[in-house]
């Protein structure tokens, strides 16, 4: 399976620390994981280091549409087999990028 995380925290918050445990367990089991987020920001450098796939992203507001247009892009060009929206931000991405990406399954983690 193909599981793109998405999370807009830039610090380490229990939330991250669930996406890097998820991530490495997930791989460990042969799954392909990638992380939607700032890169640049410590969970971006933390989970790169970690041998996660890091994936630029980084919404402005709540209900940012290029934000949401450009995590179902990444979704698609990844050919992720589900999104998972950690963190109040990514929940309201993850629904918009739906608009842009209907096929793409969305799992919820609050």
């Amino acid at each position: 399976m193909r599981l793109l995380f998405a999370s807009e925290a830039t610090g380490w918050t229990g939330g991250v620390n669930q996406i890097w445990l998820t991530s490495q367990e997930l791989i460990r089991r042969g799954h392909q994981v990638a992380v939607a987020c700032r890169a640049a920001a410590e969970i971006g450098r933390r989970l790169a280091e970690a041998g996660v796939e890091v994936l630029d992203w980084s919404p402005r507001q709540d209900y940012d549409l290029f934000a949401a247009r450009r995590l179902a892009r990444l979704a698609r060009d990844w050919r992720a087999g589900l999104l998972h929206a950690h963190h109040s931000r990514a929940h309201a991405m993850g629904l918009l990028a739906k608009f842009f990406h209907p096929r793409l399954p969305l799992l919820v983690t609050r």
